[in-house]
């Protein structure tokens, strides 16, 4: 998580994620909604919202918890029509370079990186024909998206 971008919504849907992140979350939390799936427990009220995390898993997919894919399988079921992300940037095979900050670095050395980033993309344009998805940041999944500036 990074000052950069000023954050309307943080979506996690990871435990181990939000416990690096938590602190950080709860001192943005006057202008930062922050969204949690059900498999976290939040802590100090830090949750705005809580969204069952069975229900956005897509247990047919190679990767079934990613969480871009819950989000955006969320904001189907709610209408929502143009989305922005930041952050969401594929994954290298370099595990250094998959993250910010070396604390967000989560153990996913024995997937297929190529695989992975393959398999996101295909589910983005999937969504895509649902929503117009916008990337703020650089990002693998991009394939000829638009870039939004802010």
């Amino acid at each position: 998580m990074t000052d950069i971008y000023k954050l309307d919504y943080a979506f996690i849907s990871n435990s181990k994620r939000y416990e690096n992140f938590g602190d950080k979350l709860l001192h943005r939390k006057k202008d930062t909604k922050v969204i949690i799936t059900s498999n976290i427990t939040p802590i100090d009220n830090g949750a705005d919202y809580i969204l069952n995390y069975a229900k956005l898993i897509n247990e047919k997919s190679l990767v079934p918890d990613n969480s871009m894919s819950m989000l955006l399988d969320f904001f189907v079921k709610i209408k929502i029509k143009d989305i922005a992300f930041a952050g969401f940037d594929g994954f290298s095979a370099q595990n250094k370079n998959n993250y910010y900050e070396d604390s967000a670095i989560l153990s996913k050395e024995s997937e297929d990186i190529k695989l992975f980033n393959e398999t996101i993309t295909r589910q983005l344009k999937t969504y895509s024909k649902k929503l117009k998805i916008n990337f703020i940041t650089d990002s693998v999944y991009l394939q000829k998206r638009e870039k939004v500036e802010v």
